[in-house]
C-alpha cells in the first residue's frame, strides 16, 4: 500500500511539471474542426509556417485568383462545384479548407462573396457551357451567379429563369455571362441590386419587368438593344445609364418608371420605338446628346428629323412652332398622367394613334386649323378634359357640344365629361374609345341617326348611370360598354342586328337589359330563347357573363 501511494505521489508531480512547461509556450495547436492556426510560437503569420526543409511554406497558389478560375483538388472530378465564391472581376473561385488566405498586398484578386448554392442550371445543347434556368433549391435573398458550374462556363441566364422570385433582393452576374433572357426577372418586385458585367451584349425582353423595388441600374458598355419593355413598372427606377453602344430602344422600354425625372439618350441610338416613355409622369427632362444623327431634342420633346416628328414628350413638353415639327407620333405621350397643357401649334398636321391617351390630367384640348389627320384614340382616357375646341378654319374637323367630331365620316373621336352630342344629324358614328376612361360621365343620349357605336366607346365609364339608345343604332361594338359598373338598366332597340363580344362585360350583375326584339338573336350558331330574351334580369346575364366572349346577330 505504501509502494502504491509512493507511485501515485510521484506521477502527479511529473504531471505538474509538464503542465507548467506547457503553459509557459506559445504553442498554436491546429483544433479537431480543421482550422487553420492563428499565431505561430514565433510569432509569424499562419503562411509563413516552415515547412520541413526549412524554407518558409506560403500558401498554395491553386487557391489564389487571377481572373482564372481555380478549385482544390477533388476526389471526383465529375463531381459539380457546388461551392464557390465570386472575386472582385466577377470570377470564381472555391474556398481552400484549412488555409489562411493571403494577405491583400499578396492577392490582388480577393473573393468578396460566396456563389449561391442549388441554383438550377441547363447543360446547352453543344455541351460546352450552363444556362441558370431557375431559383431551384437556393434560399439566397442575394444571389450570387459563379462563373464556373460542373468544370464549364456558365453564360446565359434563361428565359423566365427568375419569374416571379419575390425572395430575390439582388443579383450578382459573373463575367462569364454574356446573354439574358426574355422575363429573366420579371416580376421580382422585391429585386433591389443589379451588378450586370460589361460581358453581357443580350437583355431580353421585359427582362426587369415589374422589379418595383429597382431604384438604380447601369446597363452594361457593348449592349446594342434596350428590348421592349425591359423596365416597364420599375415605378421606382429613378436613375439608369444608357451606355453609348445602345442603337435600339424598344417599344415600352421605361413604360410606367414614374419616379424617372431625367433621362440621357447617348447619340448611338439610332431607333426609338414608340411608347418608350409611357406612364413616366415623372419625366422633366428628355435629353439626346448633340451628334446623334437620327434624333435631336429640344423643348423636352425628341424629335426624329427626317420626317419631322413627335417620337415622345413629357409633363414639361414644349412642341416647337417653328416648322421643326410637322406631326405628332403615335404614343407619343401616351399615359403621361402628369401632363396638364400642351399647346399644339399651327405647324402640326398629323396626330398619331394614342398619341395623347390616358392623359387623365388634360383638361383641354386645341386643334389648330392645320390639322388633317387625327389616329384612332388620340384623345382617349383623358378623364379630366372638359373642353375640346377646333380651329374654324379646320377642313377636316370641328368642335360641337365639346366633341371632335370627323367631317367626312361624321364620327365623334374624342368626347368629354361635358360632352352634348349634336342632334342635327352631323354624327353617325360613335368612334373607337371616344369616351373610354370618361370617369366624370354621368349621363348621356346617342341622338337619332347614329348608326354605330365603336370599339370600346365607352369603356370604364365606371360612373355612366344613364344612357339611351335611338332606334337608328345597328350596331354596337366590342367591349362598347365594357366596365360600365354604375349601368343598371339599358334598352337595346330593334334595329340593333349586330352586338360585339364583351360588350357588356364587368357591367354590374343587377343590371337590366331590355331587348325590344328577343327573336332571331343568334351566339355561336346556337339560337336564343326568345323566352328568356324576355326577362331583362337573364338578358343581361347571358351579355355579362354567360355569352359576353361570343358575337351576338340577328337576323329576321
Amino acid at each position: 500500500m505504501k509502494d502504491l501511494m509512493k507511485k501515485t505521489i510521484v506521477l502527479v508531480l511529473i504531471t505538474s511539471i509538464c503542465l507548467s512547461i506547457l503553459t509557459g509556450c506559445e504553442i498554436s495547436i491546429q483544433s479537431t474542426n480543421g482550422t487553420s492556426p492563428e499565431r505561430t510560437s514565433a510569432g509569424k503569420e499562419s503562411s509563413d509556417i516552415p515547412d520541413s526543409s526549412g524554407t518558409t511554406a506560403n500558401v498554395p497558389e491553386i487557391y489564389e485568383t487571377t481572373g482564372t478560375t481555380t478549385t482544390p483538388p477533388r476526389s471526383n472530378p465529375s463531381e459539380p462545384v457546388l461551392e464557390s465564391f465570386v472575386t472582385s472581376q466577377g470570377t470564381t473561385a472555391a474556398p481552400a479548407p484549412n488555409v489562411t488566405t493571403s494577405t491583400p498586398s499578396e492577392t490582388p484578386d480577393l473573393v468578396e462573396k460566396p456563389a449561391s448554392v442549388g441554383l438550377k442550371y441547363l447543360l446547352s445543347n453543344n455541351e460546352k457551357y450552363y444556362i441558370v434556368d431557375g431559383i431551384g433549391t437556393c434560399m439566397d435573398s442575394d444571389i450570387v451567379v459563379p462563373s464556373i458550374y460542373n468544370e464549364k462556363p456558365v453564360r446565359t441566364i434563361a428565359d423566365q429563369a427568375f419569374f416571379y422570385c419575390k425572395q430575390l433582393e439582388s443579383i450578382t452576374l459573373p463575367s462569364s455571362v454574356t446573354s439574358i433572357g426574355n422575363n429573366a426577372f420579371d416580376g421580382c418586385s422585391n429585386l433591389e441590386s443589379v451588378i450586370i458585367p460589361n460581358s453581357v451584349k443580350s437583355i431580353g425582353s421585359a427582362c426587369f419587368d415589374g422589379c418595383s423595388s429597382l431604384t438604380s441600374i447601369t446597363l452594361p458598355q457593348g449592349l446594342n438593344t434596350i428590348d421592349h419593355n425591359v423596365f416597364a413598372d420599375c415605378k421606382n427606377l429613378a436613375s439608369i445609364t444608357i451606355p453609348n453602344t445602345v442603337k435600339t430602344i424598344g417599344q415600352w422600354a421605361f413604360g410606367h418608371c414614374s419616379s424617372l425625372t431625367s433621362i440621357t439618350i447617348p447619340n448611338s441610338v439610332t431607333k426609338i420605338d414608340y411608347g418608350v416613355f409611357s406612364g413616366c409622369d415623372g419625366l422633366e427632362s428628355l435629353v439626346i446628346e448633340s451628334g446623334n444623327s437620327v434624333y435631336y431634342s429640344v423643348g423636352n420633346c425628341i424629335i426624329e428629323k427626317a420626317n419631322k416628328a413627335l417620337i415622345a414628350g413629357c409633363k414639361n413638353s414644349v412642341i416647337p412652332s417653328d416648322g421643326s415639327v410637322t406631326r405628332i407620333q403615335a404614343y407619343a405621350f401616351y399615359d403621361i398622367g402628369s401632363l396638364e397643357n400642351i399647346t399644339i401649334p399651327s405647324t402640326i398636321r398629323k396626330i398619331g394613334i394614342g398619341a395623347f391617351s390616358l392623359c387623365n390630367s388634360l383638361e383641354r384640348i386645341t386643334l389648330p386649323s392645320s390639322i388633317t389627320s387625327i389616329g384612332d384614340e388620340a384623345f382617349t382616357g383623358c378623364s379630366s378634359l372638359v373642353s375640346i375646341e377646333v380651329d374654324t378654319g379646320n377642313e377636316a374637323y370641328y368642335d360641337a357640344g365639346n366633341c371632335l367630331i370627323e367631317k367626312e365620316s361624321k364620327t365623334l373621336i374624342a368626347g368629354c365629361q361635358n360632352s352634348i352630342i349634336p342632334i342635327n344629324g352631323s354624327v353617325k358614328n360613335i368612334g373607337n374609345g371616344a369616351f373610354r376612361n370618361c370617369t366624370g360621365l354621368e349621363s348621356i343620349t346617342i341622338p337619332e341617326g347614329v348608326v354605330s357605336i365603336g370599339y370600346g366607346a365607352f369603356d370604364s365609364c365606371d360612373n355612366l348611370k344613364s344612357i339611351a339608345l335611338p332606334n337608328s343604332v345597328t350596331g354596337i361594338g366590342d367591349m362598347a360598354f365594357f366596365g360600365c359598373s354604375s349601368l343598371m338598366s339599358l334598352m337595346i332597340p330593334s334595329s340593333v342586328s349586330s352586338i360585339g363580344t364583351y360588350a357588356f362585360f364587368s357591367c354590374n350583375i343587377f343590371m337590366r337589359i331590355t331587348f325590344e326584339e328577343t327573336t332571331g338573336w343568334v351566339v355561336d350558331n346556337i339560337a336564343m330563347n326568345s323566352t328568356e330574351l324576355s326577362n331583362p334580369r337573364t338578358a343581361a346575364y347571358y351579355l355579362i357573363e354567360n355569352y359576353c366572349y361570343s358575337t351576338w346577330t340577328r337576323t329576321d
